[in-house]
């Protein structure tokens, strides 16, 4: 089933092509069964959640039972492959009945990963990925070199990895790479595009000097959209055809991970603001609902693009600023410091996406109040709520490091402002 969204540009006069497809007939095609056994194993790993979630609260370490269940999830939301997820979430439900982990999430020395108890590479880069961005925020650096990165380091072998992810054949192989194009293009534009700055990560390996540009030219000239400005996973119909879609996720994690520098800049803001009523991947919502997760990638699309945005569309900017801000602050956040888990796979996860967002949009000082001229007097105390709350849960994760570290930053420049007045 092909969905067809037909934007109107007006910032470049020109419509963009179809942008989103649903993947769901191409499974039914792979496994007539997909439905029922999708259905199935989504309850039970719907409970195993909640159970590590609510072990989370009670203080237990997740650093491997997280990584059983984002493999399962990702082989049940992305695969017809059942097997495979019956396989992670029976290991899960085996470990959540044991008193602790099995691993305390330090390095394995033999690929130089995080990837404690991961099975597959894009998901041992995605979690080592984030471990080595704590570990620099910290001024550390890992016992091993990340021998891991060895799989794509060389133009060659970086050029055939994205490639072999970059078109799924759904019908054919009962796998979607849409989750791992997204997820590995955002680590790698990482470990490539900081390499030399202030932000390179700490990975003890060296990188093939050609991967910088090799890995730029693929993202612009190859995956970018001309019309839509937009990045995204590619489909091969059931009758040949190749279908490119226009992705809120890729787009945010390029654009992120490259701080702005990217073309296309008023294709991109014109297409983030037409598709707000449309779901994830290909719009702002989830099941109908606005989240903090995609609203902080529409915040920080939108903040590094309002510059190239017209006056009327810095209106209507402002206006999705209030109303996600709303959104955030009365329907998510709760009394005690913590945020709505919702759709967010662990207490981290939801503290860390309300905060970036809160972030994004200048709410706890002016340093990003792109949007407005207003004051939020409670927002200092919202800080120090959230902050003590993370902490009396004893959370370690990449996730809850990153919040506790954005929250410090925006009171010392709440601070410095308050001083400067």
């Amino acid at each position: 089933m092909l969905i067809v969204l037909l934007v109107q540009c007006c910032a470049v006069g020109a419509e963009v092509a179809p942008v989103s497809y649903d993947p769901t007939p191409d499974f039914i095609a792979y496994n007539p069964q997909y439905r029922q056994l999708k259905r199935q194993y989504r309850g039970e790993l719907n409970a195993l959640q909640a159970e590590m979630i609510s072990q989370q609260k009670t203080g237990r370490k997740t650093h491997c039972a997280r990584q059983v269940f984002l493999e399962a999830k990702w082989y049940l939301y992305y695969t017809a492959h059942f097997d495979k997820t019956t396989e992670r979430i029976e290991a899960l439900r085996t470990m959540l009945k044991q008193p602790k982990d099995p691993h305390d999430g330090s390095q394995l020395e033999s690929d130089g990963s995080f990837g404690c108890c991961s099975t597959i590479w894009f998901k041992k880069l995605d979690v080592t990925t984030d471990k080595l961005i704590t570990m620099a925020q910290a001024w550390k650096k890992p016992k091993y070199p990340v021998k891991l990165l060895e799989e794509i380091n060389s133009p060659e072998k970086l050029t055939v990895y994205l490639d072999s992810i970059l078109i799924s054949d759904v019908s054919k192989t009962g796998r979607d790479h849409r989750y791992e194009h997204n997820s590995a293009l955002s680590s790698l534009t990482r470990y490539i595009c900081w390499e030399g700055t202030w932000e390179e990560l700490p990975i003890r390996f060296k990188l093939h000097p050609k991967l910088h540009e090799t890995l730029i030219d693929y993202e612009d000239n190859k995956l970018q959209d001309a019309q839509s400005g937009y990045w995204g996973a590619w489909y091969r119909t059931r009758d040949g055809q190749i279908v490119k879609t226009a992705d809120l996720s890729h787009t945010f994690h390029i654009v992120h991970f490259r701080h702005g520098q990217v073309e296309r800049w008023p294709a991109i803001i014109a297409t983030t603001l037409a598709i707000r009523d449309r779901e994830y991947p290909n719009g702002w919502l989830e099941d109908g609902k606005m989240t903090n997760h995609h609203n902080y990638d529409v915040a920080l699309l939108l903040h590094l693009g309002f510059e190239h945005a017209t006056a009327e569309q810095k209106k209507q900017i402002a206006a999705e600023m209030q109303r996600m801000l709303d959104f955030c602050l009365k329907e998510t956040l709760l009394a005690d410091g913590s945020f709505a888990t919702g759709d967010e796979d662990t207490l981290g996860a939801a503290f860390y996406f309300g905060v970036a967002f809160l972030h994004e949009v200048g709410y706890f000082s002016k340093a990003n109040r792109f949007w407005t001229d207003r004051e939020f007097p409670e927002a200092a105390a919202a800080n120090d709520r959230i902050s003590q709350r993370i902490r009396a849960l004893g959370l370690d994760d990449p996730e809850s490091l990153f919040a506790l570290r954005l929250l410090a930053v925006n009171k010392i420049a709440a601070g410095a402002q308050q001083q400067a007045r």
